[in-house]
């Protein structure tokens, strides 16, 4: 994946970073004492759509283009901390940030995107 951050006032300064590069929060183990995430009926549906979606968000507003050999990993983490950056969802507290929880918010955020009724959401 080639991330692309724009910075700067009135000059943009473009640099691209694989996300082999990013620093991840944390040890990068799973925090001790995960809170308990109800799961969404299809949730595992709802996460894979999220991820296509988000990924075409992405791509469109031209933070990053994704690679073929991406992870589904590397992706949700972009994402979530993309979406979070951009005011679409609510950032977890640090210490809750884990692949499950991350993976948890990009479904719900999906799932909110939905209309009423939608076979997802039953």
């Amino acid at each position: 994946m080639t991330v692309l951050l724009c910075t700067g006032s009135a000059v943009g300064i473009t640099v691209t970073v694989s996300v082999s590069s990013v620093v991840r929060s944390g040890s990068g183990e799973e925090p001790q004492d995960t809170m308990a995430i109800k799961k969404l009926k299809h949730e595992k549906e709802l996460l894979k759509k999220a991820i296509e979606v988000g990924v075409v968000y992405a791509e469109k507003r031209g933070a990053a283009r994704f690679e073929p050999t991406d992870s589904a990993e590397d992706k949700v983490l972009f994402l979530y901390r993309l979406l979070v950056r951009d005011g679409l969802i609510q950032p977890l507290p640090e210490e809750q940030v884990s692949q499950q929880t991350m993976e948890h918010k990009l479904a719900l955020w999906y799932a909110r995107q939905l209309p009423e009724g939608h076979p997802l959401l039953g």
